[in-house]
């Protein structure tokens, strides 16, 4: 019995091992590695890719003065692009109504490329709502292939940007 729990232990750690240089060699082998399609949609996320541009749609209000905003990035690396908005009121002529925030963003060089997208008030003292860390994989040629998507929360706003 305790030869088997031994070789057990061994066959555990050599397999733990071979994951180990495998993630390492070869990044989209992380199952939270997403494949970059048309319209992933994730919580209240929807990603899209084409080339080397990233395209995020959520819901935001920006009336409230809350908005999503590209945060913690290299600008040698990304370019945030344009915002639009859509009105998710069936009368779009309502002020203050929820509206569906469309963000866009273009990798400017080769190589993972992170990037944090915080829903808050952009203004000094402003609240921070919650956000998420993008990871985004490019092909030899620039064109995103993959991403992957941490959730962040107050807290952790509060350990990366501390006054």
């Amino acid at each position: 019995m305790k030869s088997s729990l031994s070789s057990l232990g061994a066959a555990a750690m050599l397999l733990g091992a071979a994951a180990s240089m495998a993630d390492s060699a070869d990044l989209t082998a992380d199952p939270g590695i997403r494949e970059c399609s048309t319209g992933d949609r994730i919580q209240n996320l929807t990603v899209q890719c084409q080339g080397p541009i990233i395209q995020i749609t959520v819901r935001t209000n920006p009336s409230t003065g809350f908005d999503w905003y590209f945060r913690n990035f290299d600008p040698d690396q990304l370019a945030p692009g344009e915002k639009q908005y859509r009105s998710t009121s069936k009368d779009p002529t309502i002020s203050g109504a929820p509206s569906t925030g469309i963000y866009t963003a273009r990798i400017l060089q080769g190589g993972r490329t992170v990037f944090d997208f915080w829903y808050m008030r952009n203004w000094k003292g402003g609240e921070v709502a919650h956000g998420y860390r993008f990871t985004v994989i490019p092909d030899d040629s620039g064109s995103i292939t993959g991403y992957h998507l941490k959730k962040l929360s107050h807290q952790d706003w509060k350990e990366e940007y501390r006054d």
